[in-house]
């Protein structure tokens, strides 16, 4: 289901009180704003900034949703009492580019003036959430990246040290990716996935994947529940 009849549905279904439309719409929305890190892994895959990113929903029939649906759910959300999607779609407007966050998003046709916007008080949380998350992105993960390094907890490849040179250059790689024009700041995407599309052949030990894995995770964590 695309948002646009999903939002016309969750109108009509809290004004005019049918409880199995309703109920429906909030499963779908439930489903495309997971309050858990895991279920927002199965999810979404992909980086918020990727042109992929909701359209995972065409294959398990929930709903398909672009970014920057976010500002309608968010408004759905406020008006609706459906305080338990708003952290996600909080995060993902945060995600978007600024000019965005605080735009008008037309949902009816030219003829009338169906469009949805941000409070001022919502878009300063995503706009200062943005500014959080992007701090995070550059410090956090070349930090981490170069923490792992430094950490041969089980590594096979110590001898030789090639684990660790790999993670310095991985860092090298993700911090240059973040110079100008920067990428928005998606903190929930898996660095483990980031190093396998950028560097597929990488040549780190299934050891220090798996420590690289549980770090990585332990962090998102703690950013999911903030």
């Amino acid at each position: 289901m695309d948002f646009r009849d999903l939002r016309g549905q969750t109108f009509l279904s809290f004004k005019y009180d049918v409880p199995h439309i309703r109920a429906e719409v909030i499963r779908r929305l439930r489903v495309a704003y997971p309050s858990t890190l895991k279920k927002w892994d199965a999810r979404y895959p992909f980086s918020c900034s990727s042109p992929k990113f909701g359209r995972l929903a065409i294959l398990d029939n929930t709903l398909t949703v672009k970014p920057i649906d976010s500002i309608a759910v968010i408004n759905l959300a406020r008006r609706f009492s459906l305080t338990e999607i708003l952290p996600a779609a909080f995060y993902i407007c945060s995600c978007l580019p600024c000019e965005d966050i605080v735009a008008r998003v037309q949902y009816g046709d030219s003829y009338t003036e169906d469009t949805e916007e941000l409070s001022r008080e919502d878009a300063l949380t995503c706009l200062n959430g943005k500014t959080q998350f992007l701090s995070m992105q550059r410090c956090y993960v070349p930090h981490s990246l170069f923490k792992l390094s430094q950490d041969s907890n089980g590594c096979t490849t110590i001898d030789t040290g090639l684990c660790a040179r790999e993670w310095e250059h991985l860092a090298t790689i993700f911090y240059r990716a973040l110079m100008p024009p920067m990428r928005p700041g998606d903190v929930l995407f898996s660095i483990l996935a980031w190093i396998k599309r950028v560097v597929p052949n990488h040549s780190l030990c299934d050891t220090c994947i798996e420590n690289a894995k549980n770090e990585d995770f332990a962090v998102r964590s703690r950013t999911m529940d903030r």
